[in-house]
C-alpha cells in the first residue's frame, strides 16, 4: 500500500506540472495575440473619441504630429497662428503668430515636420515664404523666401529630411527644391501646373504630384528631374485633390470626390478603387496597415473612415461631433488627432 501510494503521488505531481505548462503556454498565446492587436493601425474599431482641446474660434485645417510624438502642430483655416499642443496632457503650449509683417492671411496652409523632429515648416498658400520653427524653442527662427510675386500651392519633404519641395505659382508647374536644414534654394524643377498636392517616395526616388485643373497625377524621377509617367484621373478635382504614398513605396492613394483611386507608384496604373467621398488630405498608419480619411458621416456630420490597405476595404466610419478636415495618427498608432471646423482638435484613442 505504501509503494502504491508513492507511485500515485509521483503521477499527481507530473499532472500538475503538465497543467501548469499548458496554462503558461496559453498565457503566452494570449499575450502574443494582445501584442498583435496593439501594433500601430490594428484594429481601427478600437478607436473611440476620448478628448478634445479648443484651439480657437476658427476652423482648423491642418495638423501634424512630431515624429517623436511630443507635440501636435495645428493650423487654423486662415493661417493666423501655428498652435502647439503637448500630447502628454493636451495642453495648448503656445500659439505662434504667422501674420505679423512678413506673413499675411491665407485661406489654406500646410505644416510639415522634419523627420528628426527638430524643425517644423509652415507654408500658407498664396504667399511666397516658408516659415521655419525650431521645436526646441517653439519660435520662428528663419523664413525661406522663394521669389518675387509667387504663390505657394503645396509642399513635400523627403524622408531623410534633407530636401523640401515647394510648388510655386499654380499655373507654372515649377517646384523649388531647398536643402535642409540650411534652408538654401538648391534647384528648380518642373512638374504639373495647378499642383495642389505633392509627396516624395519613401526612398527618395520620385516626386509625385496632382494637377487639379487637368485631373492628372504624375511622377518625376529624382534627382534627374524627368517626368516618368502621368495619367488622367477623372475623380481628381479642386476638392480635395490630395493623396498619400504607402510607407512601403506603393501604392498611391489619390483622393477624389466620390472615391479613392489606388495606383501603382512605378507606372501610375489603376489597381483599385475605394468608395469613400473624401474631404481633405488623407493620412496612413505608421505601419501602413490602415488609411484614414475625413469624410461625411451618415448623420451629416463629419467622420473618419478607416480603410484596410491589405484589401482596400472600408472597415469602419467613426462619427465625429462636427465637420472635420484632417486626421493625423500618432507615431505609435495609438491615437488619431482630428481637426474640426469649430476650432477643436479631437482625440481618438484605443
Amino acid at each position: 500500500m505504501v509503494a502504491s501510494y508513492a507511485v500515485h503521488g509521483r503521477v499527481g505531481i507530473r499532472d500538475v506540472l503538465v497543467m501548469r505548462i499548458r496554462s503558461a503556454a496559453l498565457a503566452l498565446l494570449v499575450l502574443a495575440s494582445s501584442c498583435m492587436h496593439n501594433r500601430p493601425g490594428v484594429p481601427p474599431d478600437a478607436y473611440r473619441l476620448v478628448d478634445s482641446v479648443t484651439i480657437g474660434d476658427q476652423g482648423l485645417y491642418d495638423a501634424q504630429v512630431l515624429p517623436n510624438g511630443r507635440f501636435i502642430y495645428v493650423l487654423d483655416m486662415w493661417a493666423e497662428a501655428l498652435s502647439v499642443v503637448r500630447t502628454s496632457d493636451l495642453d495648448l503650449v503656445t500659439q505662434i503668430p504667422l501674420n505679423q509683417g512678413w506673413w499675411g492671411d491665407a485661406p489654406e496652409a500646410q505644416v510639415m515636420c522634419s523627420p528628426s523632429s527638430d524643425y517644423v515648416y509652415v507654408m500658407p498658400y498664396s504667399y511666397d515664404y516658408v516659415g521655419v520653427v525650431r521645436t526646441a524653442s517653439q519660435l520662428v527662427v528663419d523664413s525661406l523666401r522663394l521669389g518675387e510675386e509667387i504663390e505657394v500651392t503645396c509642399s513635400a519633404i523627403s524622408s531623410d529630411g534633407r530636401h523640401l519641395y515647394v510648388a510655386i505659382d499654380a499655373e507654372s508647374g515649377f517646384v523649388v527644391v531647398s536643402r535642409l536644414p540650411e534652408n538654401v534654394v538648391e534647384d528648380t524643377i518642373f512638374t504639373l501646373g495647378a499642383c495642389t498636392s505633392m509627396e516624395v517616395a519613401p526612398d527618395g526616388s520620385r516626386l509625385y504630384a496632382i494637377d487639379i485643373d487637368e485631373g492628372r497625377v504624375c511622377a518625376t524621377s529624382l534627382p534627374d528631374n524627368a517626368i516618368e509617367w502621368q495619367v488622367s484621373d477623372e475623380d481628381v478635382s479642386d476638392d480635395p485633390g490630395a493623396f498619400v504614398v504607402h510607407p512601403s513605396g506603393s501604392p498611391l492613394y489619390v483622393l477624389g470626390d466620390e472615391r479613392i483611386s489606388v495606383r501603382e507608384s512605378g507606372t501610375g496604373l489603376l489597381v483599385g478603387s475605394i468608395p469613400v467621398s473624401s474631404h481633405r488630405r488623407p493620412d496612413i498608419a505608421p505601419d501602413g496597415s490602415y488609411l484614414y480619411v475625413t469624410c461625411t458621416g451618415s448623420a451629416g456630420n463629419g467622420a473618419v473612415a478607416a480603410v484596410r490597405t491589405s484589401d482596400n476595404e472600408v472597415v469602419r466610419v467613426i462619427a465625429m461631433p462636427t465637420e472635420v478636415y484632417d486626421v493625423a495618427p500618432s507615431p505609435d498608432g495609438q491615437k488619431l488627432y482630428v481637426t474640426g471646423d469649430n476650432g477643436k482638435l479631437y482625440v481618438l484613442s484605443r
